[in-house]
């Protein structure tokens, strides 16, 4: 698993705010397909989610504002 998508999982935002500021990437998909975002959401860390959203790349602007927006409030449930 790569570092982001752990700290990812993890919901470690220190570790997250640093990988991306060395650049990595936010869309990047694992072995199982899975993106950081998708592993933030599905652990339903929101300050994760928050952060990864921020340094989003034209992949994650495809997804819409709506459906982010319902992965975010349903990450804060």
């Amino acid at each position: 698993m790569a570092p982001l998508h752990s700290a990812a999982l993890a919901g470690n935002v220190e570790v997250i705010k640093r990988l991306l500021k060395q650049g990595a990437d936010p869309c990047a998909k694992d072995e199982y397909g899975s993106t950081p975002y998708d592993l933030a959401y599905s652990m339903g860390h929101t300050d994760a989610l928050n952060h990864l959203h921020m340094n989003k790349s034209k992949e994650m602007e495809d997804i819409g504002p709506s459906s982010i927006r319902a992965m975010l409030s349903i990450g804060q449930q």
